[in-house]
């Protein structure tokens, strides 16, 4: 164990000490805490009361008493205690878990090697330690003030406290009720009332037994008439905090000194207020004022070294001291501010911040009163602000501070001259301070620490001090600040910055920033590197107009730089100021379950595992992993919200604690066994039906498949297991348990569509809870109550109120009308039985209808119909009809269900819904469609809204197939939104012209063009006006032409004309090779010749034919006129996707892949006439099924073969292991990119390594894509687990930039100048980089000329207003 943690320990037992001694009375509350220590109970005690009760010392007379309370011999307990925010290593929750894990692994003889350093994993493995305790060696954990705790790491939100302890473990706490719903969080965690001991001031006796025990333990006394007063002050207030300062005043009283009833505060306010002037008037009002201000302003205390440095900075304090000499060097004595500390023992106290030991108020109260004593007045306030701001600059460092002398130092000193000035020996604050090593070598990194006081007291005095441009300068615009924040603390600290301006003074530009940070959040949040990215990408349209934002790119693009070599051509990402406010991308599967929690503070997902984010800042708070095989597929949450319970894919269900994070993992089974091991199919040996679903209530849960469900208890013991005779649509369990079955009315296939889906409800409902009813079935004796009343079945949807007394549906003899039904006793058995009976019809409905949603108030639903939604008010019985837009459609597929992704927002105005990867926003007052939102990529699952208590925000939440979770702000609904460069599906193939600066993209429904220096699309090209299904494309590389095969036809279009020159009926297409300059094109395809005759000059007349073959036709074409040159019909090994043609260097040749005689041989063919030239055998060794083939550069006889395993350059066969055919433009350097991690640059003549881009590290197996610029400078790495593009110059090695990408990377490709990466991405998107090398001038001027392109009406110095400049480094 480390020496801090002995010295740790060390201070915590002397604070245990200090408010132990002289500790009297509390034998009420001692004898509750001590028959908890010796109790059974498993759960946590809190201390609780308010400010200055005494808690401390409560705790701390229990940590010394509680050794007395284990007598045995045999029994040895140990007690681990931390007084909360009394040192550094107990300040925040991550150093005090650190701490008491190596403590308890010091007492239990455990290696402390593998202490984590992640919350999460170290939360999990103290919990894991505290079962090291035994009933010989028990332990007992005293935290004190958890209130005290930073809120860094949500700590506040006690996830990281264990509310269920192993045997043998006690733990003790106390905090301040009403303090960030610290208590009201215990209450929740803590079952058990009887685990909250409230403590309560001294009172009137007790608080004069401890003044007189501490007056003797100082050999004091006091008179009576003394005492007398002292009484009256105690019966007005008897807090230990009051009695505290009480004697810290009587203690200097003399005997014979006459009293005064004004000599004692009658408050614990007004006596820090006496405390503070009696410390004024013994050192100094001045200094005291001033030194106090200073803590008083900082944001989380001061050192004492910067206490020093700021009092000499300060001219008042100064001219005060230096009255009669002066001094050599213009700063404070350092023992006039310790002598001032001595005065105030116990009220300042040392804690960590920012790395840190500061000094701060320990108690709330002394930092109300100081505020209120020397910081009531603005204009004051403002000014200690600003020399807090002005000294975490950095301005007087190392430079001369001016200063006026005083008229009588001048007339002391004969000082002529009233101007000076003085170096106050303040450090420089720079945002990164560099520690150079005497050892090191040139290539070794130096060691960085960030300035984390700069950055964390830096916003939050300039914010104070109302100085808006240095705000804007330094902080809240400035790269460098925000880099450097980023990289070493939380996101959500930085957005903080932002919000608290926004606060202050409204600026639309901080706002911007903010919404991009926060739609950032999952990228930045793991590498802080991809700010440019980010920041470009986002804020790019804003440029023109928001110049403190074109400031911030400027800066971007010039010190960025140095860390991020891919720079963002134009807007590649969501901008802010439209709805989307985060896209959380923790997930690695489809998000099937969704819940608001914590009060709508957090979002509880799951796929594969269970993830909460902050809602109020995109961050993960916790991440529960049950390693189970496939992903969860339904969430239940209870109301209460402390547990919920998922199934799986895996015929698998999971209760999970949300307050501990433990979970109970087994399999489905049908007789109602619990096991750990999968098992799919019943002891009968049939097919276990799959889960469906799942319903929680507090106390129980239920679980169901096609035609049986299971009732358990919370933690997992089961009830009941029933069958019933139709399908189960949904089950909910309620109080009781009682269990609400809605089955259909006959037996129906999930995929058959049934115009009336009929319906019946079976359950055991009881609204007066006197009474008692049985679970019911459709199998028992009882008969099953059906909606009966003299009509037929329910059909189609239904949904029924919280309350369960009213119910809406269709009724069969009415077709889609809309009728409500109430609960009410049956009319002959109404003391045991209740129907539900028909009330009265809401409207009139010939749509077909596939679901019901009831607002959250009730008072609005919506039908979920074919062409959209219909939705009724209560309040005005008036109904409105909300459209999709063009062909969008409802369509319910697989199983049968009664809710729909739609839903109201929390405020009524709007119906939301969801359909395929879009989100529809109505507005429900008039039933117009007023925004829809398209980020989803893939099907969306799940729709909840919320509305924020604090700023107001109309939330929506999504989750999707594309594995995120999105969250939008109704209140940007209407908002324009920004577009970027994307189609509607993946990208499959993507063309670049370098010469014209276009792309040509294609998806499978989509052939569209872009400009590469803005993004905009330009154009489609088609055949059809209704859309064409594209197989592949090609694009000459001087933009004039492309070719398509689409819907069964071949087509080469004109792109200046935007029409087609050729266009001939062509299926089966799988390969366009464009050759000879590219005025010709090779079209490959697997259809048939047709039956007309060809001539002889045309066709090849050499085919190599095998009965187990595929007959592949290779056909070519003239550009642009589209002529038939000649057609070769070459027979393949037949396999699920032909093996592509290539040719040699210089079109030397065209070589195929055939099968002759059952052998794969390479067949060479002529490109110019199509004449078949000769074979040649693959008879090498370890011979594999080929699965590429590369073109070898400048070599027009050889020819690259790819097998799973390595590659063979034919026709020399040499083997290259590993290679997966990446090789540079000049031919000399092949790439060693193999899917389980690692890079390397090889010599192509004879394999040996030549540099090491990545280490072989484990990174599990991965598809990658690797491969040189066409200038050989660069090499692009894409790896598709990471999903990070990494550029690394070639020459060196170095690693220029490491790219987050917003999704799986489809198609990657660089300019012919190596200048331009374009990369097109699963979700359709195109993104656009320039490769810049920040050490080579060329590249940087290529971004410049860039930027003058797409911006001539701004000049070059107006661009680079802020100066190029390198990140702030100090060498200590």
């Amino acid at each position: 164990m480390p020496t801090e943690a002995y010295t740790e320990i060390l201070q915590q037992l002397h604070v245990v000490n200090y408010f132990s001694q002289d500790f009297q009375g509390r034998t009420d509350i001692l004898e509750r805490v001590r028959n908890y220590v010796q109790g059974s109970s498993k759960q946590p005690l809190v201390l609780w009361g308010e400010g200055g009760c005494g808690k401390s010392s409560v705790l701390a007379k229990i940590v010394s008493e509680s050794k007395s309370w284990f007598l045995s011999k045999n029994c040895s307990l140990i007690r681990l205690v931390r007084f909360l925010g009394t040192t550094p290593d107990s300040s925040s929750v991550c150093p005090l878990l650190r701490s008491v894990c190596q403590q308890i692994s010091l007492l239990y003889e455990v290696s402390d090697n593998a202490i984590p350093v992640e919350l999460s994993q170290l939360t999990n493995y103290f919990k894991r330690l505290l079962e090291k305790a035994t009933a010989d060696k028990p332990l007992c954990i005293f935290f004190d003030s958890l209130d005290q705790l930073s809120s860094a790491d949500g700590a506040h939100s006690m996830s990281w406290l264990p509310p269920t302890l192993p045997n043998y473990v006690k733990l003790i706490v106390s905090t301040l009720p009403g303090i960030y719903s610290i208590l009201n969080t215990l209450r929740n965690i803590i079952d058990s009332r009887e685990n909250f001991v409230q403590v309560k001031p001294l009172g009137e006796e007790l608080g004069k037994t401890v003044l007189k025990a501490w007056l003797a333990r100082h050999h004091r006394t006091i008179s009576n008439a003394q005492w007398e007063l002292v009484h009256e002050r105690l019966a007005e207030c008897s807090t230990p905090l009051y009695v505290k300062l009480v004697f810290d005043e009587i203690k200097l009283w003399k005997s014979y000194t006459k009293i005064q009833e004004k000599d004692l505060a009658k408050t614990v306010l007004t006596s820090i207020n006496k405390l503070l002037g009696r410390i004024e008037n013994q050192h100094g009002h001045i200094l005291v004022a001033h030194a106090l201000s200073y803590i008083t302003a900082s944001k989380s205390g001061l050192s004492e070294a910067e206490l020093e440095d700021l009092i000499s900075l300060d001219e008042t304090v100064l001219n005060d001291i230096y009255q009669y000499h002066l001094p050599p060097i213009r700063r404070i004595p350092p023992l006039l501010w310790t002598r001032i500390r001595n005065d105030v023992p116990n009220y300042l106290v040392e804690r960590e911040a920012e790395g840190v030991s500061v000094v701060s108020w320990y108690h709330r109260q002394f930092a109300e009163v100081s505020h209120e004593r020397y910081l009531s007045n603005p204009e004051e306030r403002r000014i200690y602000h600003s020399s807090m701001a002005d000294y975490y600059l950095g301005i007087w460092a190392a430079r001369p501070k001016p200063f006026q002398y005083s008229e009588q130092q001048r007339r002391m000193f004969n000082i002529e001259s009233a101007e000076s000035e003085a170096d106050r020996k303040v450090p420089a604050q720079p945002l990164i301070f560099t520690i150079s090593d005497a050892t090191a070598t040139v290539s070794t990194t130096p060691t960085v620490r960030y300035n984390l006081r700069k950055l964390s007291e830096l916003p939050y005095q300039l914010i104070r001090s109302q100085r808006e441009d240095d705000l804007y300068k330094n902080v809240l615009f400035n790269y460098d600040f925000m880099h450097a924040k980023l990289s070493c603390m939380p996101l959500n600290l930085c957005i903080f910055d932002y919000e608290s301006a926004l606060e202050f003074f409204f600026d639309k530009e901080v706002r911007l920033v903010s919404d991009a940070l926060r739609l950032s959040s999952s990228v930045l949040a793991s590498d802080p590197n991809n700010l440019i990215c980010q920041v470009i990408g986002r804020l790019f349209p804003f440029y023109e107009t928001c110049h403190k934002i074109a400031s911030l790119i400027d800066q971007c693009e010039s010190t960025g730089l140095q860390v991020m070599g891919l720079v963002p051509a134009f807007n590649t990402l969501a901008s802010p100021g439209g709805p989307l406010v985060y896209s959380l991308e923790a997930h690695a599967f489809a998000v099937y379950g969704l819940e608001v929690i914590s009060s709508g503070q957090s979002l509880l997902t799951v796929s594969n595992r269970f993830i909460v984010f902050d809602l109020s800042s995109g961050d993960i708070v916790r991440i529960i992993d049950p390693k189970i095989e496939g992903i969860m597929t339904y969430l239940a949450l209870a109301p209460d919200q402390r547990y919920c319970v998922t199934t799986t894919i895996s015929n698998q269900y999971i209760i999970c604690s949300l307050l501990t994070g433990d979970f109970i993992l087994r399999d489905y089974q049908p007789t109602g066994g619990n096991t750990t091991k999968t098992n799919s199919k019943t002891n009968t040996g049939q097919p276990t039906e799959p889960l469906l679903g799942a319903h929680t209530s507090n106390t129980h849960f239920v679980l169901w498949t096609a035609k049986m469900y299971q009732v358990y208890t919370n933690k997992g013991e089961l009830l009941t297991s029933q069958s019933t005779r139709f399908p189960i649509i949904q089950i909910e369990v309620l109080d009781g348990p009682q269990v609400e079955t809605i089955c259909r009315s006959e037996d129906v296939k999930d995929d058959q569509d049934v115009a009336r889906d009929r319906l019946v409800i079976d359950y055991c409902f009881v609204s007066n809870n006197d009474l008692e009813t049985d679970i019911n079935n459709n199998n028992n004796n009882n008969p099953s109550r059906c909606l009966i009343g003299g009509r037929k079945n329910i059909h189609s949807a239904l949904v029924l109120t919280r309350d369960k007394r009213r119910m809406y549906s269709c009724c069969e003899i009415n077709d889609y009308n809309i009728e409500m039904y109430l609960n009410k006793p049956h009319p002959v058995h109404y003391a045991t039985q209740r129907i539900w009976a028909f009330d009265h019809q809401l409207y009139e409905n010939k749509d077909r209808i596939f679901s019901l949603i009831l607002s959250d108030d009730e008072n609005y639903l919506m039908a979920v119909t074919f062409k959209g939604f219909k939705i009724f008010s209560f309040r005005s019985y008036l109904w409105k009809t909300c459209v999709l837009p063009g062909s969008v459609r409802n369509i319910m597929s697989g199983a049968k269900r009664l809710t729909y992704t739609a839903a109201f927002s929390q405020d009524n105005r709007y119906c939301i819904a969801c359909v395929k990867s879009s989100v529809y926003v109505f507005e429900i007052e008039w039933g117009d469609l007023v925004a829809s939102f398209d980020s989803h990529f893939g099907r969306i699952l799940v729709v909840k809204c919320l509305s924020t208590g604090s700023g107001g925000n109309n939330y929506i939440i999504t989750t999707g197939m594309d594995k995120t979770t999105k969250v939008w702000n109704l209140q940007n609904a209407k908002e324009k939104s920004i577009s970027i460069a994307q189609l509607d599906k993946s990208i499959e193939m993507m063309h670049i012209s370098t010469d014209a600066k276009l792309i040509m993209a294609q998806s499978r429904t989509q052939l569209c063009l872009f400009d590469m220096r803005s993004g905009i699309m330009t154009g489609q090209l088609s055949i059809s006006p209704h859309g064409s299904i594209y197989q592949c494309t090609a694009l000459c590389t001087n933009g004039l032409f492309a070719a398509s095969a689409e819907s069964g036809n071949f087509v080469i279009y004109d792109i200046e004309e935007r029409k087609k020159s050729f266009i001939t009926p062509l299926k089966s297409v799988f390969q366009l090779l464009l050759y000879s300059a590219e005025t010709m094109i090779l079209v490959l395809t697997t259809e048939s010749a047709p039956a007309t005759t060809v001539s002889s000059e045309s066709v090849n007349a050499q085919v190599n034919t095998s009965p187990n073959g595929q007959t592949v036709r290779a056909i070519s074409y003239a550009i642009p006129d589209g002529d038939l040159i000649y057609e070769i019909v070459s027979n393949m090994k037949r396999s699920n996707q032909p093996k592509k043609v290539v040719y040699t260097a210089d079109d030397t040749y065209f070589v195929f892949i055939e099968e002759k005689k059952d052998t794969e041989v390479l067949a060479l063919y002529d490109p110019m006439t199509g004449e078949h030239v000769h074979n040649v055998k693959l008879n090498y060794p370890a011979y594999k099924d080929i699965t590429l083939m590369v073109t070898i550069p400048k070599q027009p006889y050889l020819i690259g073969l790819i097998d799973s395993e390595k590659g063979i350059v034919m026709n020399v066969h040499f083997t290259l292991p590993k290679w997966g055919g990446q090789i540079s433009s000049d031919g000399r350097y092949g790439l060693y990119a193999p899917t389980r991690g690692g890079l390397e640059i090889f010599d192509f003549r004879n394999g040996k390594v030549v540099r090491t881009l990545i280490g072989k590290i484990a990174e599990g197996v991965f598809d990658v894509m690797a491969f040189f610029t066409p200038t050989n400078e660069h090499v692009i790495y894409y790896h598709k687990g990471k999903r990070t593009i990494r550029v690394f110059r070639t020459e060196d090695g170095r690693q220029l930039a490491d790219m987050k990408c917003p999704a799986k990377v489809r198609q990657a490709t660089v300019t012919n100048d190596g200048r331009v990466l374009v990369v097109g991405y699963e979700d359709g998107a195109i993104q656009v980089f320039l490769i810049v090398d920040h050490s080579d001038e060329t590249t940087v001027d290529y971004l410049r000329n860039w930027r003058k392109h797409q911006f001539p009406s701004i000049s070059e110095p107006e661009r680079q207003q802020t100066p190029e400049r390198q990140p702030e480094l100090t060498t200590t």
